[in-house]
C-alpha cells in the first residue's frame, strides 16, 4: 500500500485531468473491466466505440446487436462516476435515424453521442438538451419532495419518491448552473 501523502496527491491530480480527456470502449475486454478500469483511470468520460466493438465480436452495428454493449458501458461508467457517451450513427443522410439512435441513447442513459459529421450535432443537441417541459416537470418534482419533507408524495397523479428527487435536483442544478 503506498503512503497515504502518495495517495492523495495521485487523487488530486487525476480530478485535474478527468475534464481534459475521454477514454474509448471498444472491444469486450474493454467492457469487462470497465468498472475497475474506469474508477482508476483520469478520464472525464467514456466514449463506446461501436465499430471496433462490433468488428471483434463479429456483429451488425444495429441497435439490437449492440444493446447489451451499450448497458454494460453506462453500468460501468455509472458505477465509475463518468458519463457515457454513444457511439456516432453511422448514417449520415438521414436525420431521422439519428434522432431515432440519440433518443434511444438517451433513454437508456448515454449522456451525449458522439457524431461523425458536423450536420449531426443540431440533432444531437436537440434530443440531449433538456426541453422546457421536462425542466418544468422536475422543478414540480423538487418542489414537491420539500412540501413532502422528502416522503413518497405524488406529482401529476404519479408517485414520486427519493430517485425521483434525486434525478429531478440533478437536472434542476445543472440547468441553474449553465444558464
Amino acid at each position: 500500500m503506498p503512503p497515504r501523502h502518495r495517495t492523495r496527491r495521485r487523487r488530486t491530480r487525476c480530478r485535474r485531468l478527468r475534464p481534459r480527456h475521454l477514454g474509448a470502449d471498444r472491444k469486450p475486454p474493454g467492457l469487462r473491466h470497465s468498472p475497475r478500469d474506469h474508477a482508476r483511470a483520469p478520464v472525464g468520460g467514456v466514449l463506446f466505440g461501436s465499430a471496433d466493438y462490433a468488428a471483434s465480436v463479429r456483429c451488425g452495428l444495429g441497435w439490437d446487436a449492440l444493446h447489451y454493449a451499450r448497458s454494460a458501458l453506462i453500468n460501468a461508467a455509472t458505477a465509475a462516476n463518468i458519463p457515457a457517451i454513444d457511439a456516432p450513427t453511422w448514417e449520415l443522410d438521414d436525420p431521422g435515424i439519428l434522432r431515432r439512435d440519440a433518443e434511444r441513447a438517451k433513454e437508456i442513459g448515454f449522456y451525449g453521442k458522439g457524431c461523425v459529421h458536423p450536420r449531426h450535432v443540431q440533432v444531437i443537441n436537440e434530443v440531449f438538451t433538456p426541453s422546457t417541459e421536462e425542466i418544468a416537470q422536475a422543478r414540480a418534482i423538487v418542489a414537491a419532495a420539500d412540501a413532502s419533507g422528502g416522503t413518497v408524495t405524488t406529482v401529476d397523479g404519479q408517485m414520486r419518491g427519493t430517485p425521483f428527487f434525486n434525478r429531478a435536483r440533478a437536472l434542476v442544478d445543472e440547468t441553474d448552473r449553465t444558464s
